[in-house]
């Protein structure tokens, strides 16, 4: 939990610019003034405004040596997350969410058979918790990938973009992960994105973003989640 009024009194300021960012976002993509999702409920006026609720969802890892990694709050004390962002975090590490308040980290759970892993905190968090779909994507789905570029200063990106391939296996080990049933899709992301949210118009986290290659990325399906 946040430890000081002014943790708190500062939290609240970047809430504020964080919204007035996310309505000009929404003018300058001439969808007005419903861009901005109610804080008590997913707006139906527009799927960038369903997609951009998420937001307020979407953590930030920073690591001693300077990495950036991302997640989405699920639940009222978890986080879902990529399993090898926890490579270079752990318990009693410290991360933040959208809000800018900063918890702690209690507990860790790994998926053995993919890419994915839940983070705990003692107590609740105060930003909401994003819908979770398992449906399988498809081909041509528009998706948007949510998360943190590697600079604390683009915290939080939205990257748009459709799935243009499912069920796809890589045959080798990958910084020692094995990768199966991946859904591709054509977004280019950098490492910071890892662990982000994939998200459809609905504005339902359907995967977890765990590769980046110039021009196409990958994400754990939910589906695969085991934990």
């Amino acid at each position: 939990m946040y430890t000081t009024v002014r943790q708190k009194v500062k939290a609240a300021v970047r809430l504020l610019r964080a919204e007035t960012c996310v309505l000009c976002v929404g003018l300058m993509l001439g969808l007005g003034a419903c861009a901005v999702a109610p804080r008590n409920g997913v707006s139906t006026c527009n799927p960038i405004a369903r997609v951009m609720r998420v937001m307020d969802s979407v953590v930030l890892f920073e690591s001693a040596d300077g990495g950036f990694g991302s997640g989405v709050v699920i639940d009222s004390n978890c986080v879902l997350t990529a399993k090898h962002v926890l490579d270079h975090v752990g318990v009693g590490c410290t991360f933040r969410t959208y809000d800018g308040l900063e918890y702690v980290i209690s507990r860790t759970v790994r998926d053995e058979d993919s890419d994915l892993a839940k983070v705990y905190i003692d107590g609740k968090f105060e930003c909401p918790s994003a819908t979770v779909c398992a449906e399988p994507l498809k081909v041509l789905d528009k998706i948007y990938v949510l998360g943190s570029p590697g600079d604390v200063s683009m915290y939080v990106t939205v990257l748009p973009g459709r799935i243009v391939k499912v069920d796809h296996d890589h045959t080798e080990l990958i910084s020692g992960y094995a990768y199966r049933n991946m859904d591709t899709y054509d977004v280019h992301t950098t490492g910071g994105c890892s662990g982000g949210p994939v998200v459809d118009e609905k504005g339902r986290v359907r995967g977890i973003h765990v590769l980046g290659c110039r021009n196409l990325s990958e994400g754990v399906p939910i589906e695969e989640l085991d934990i």
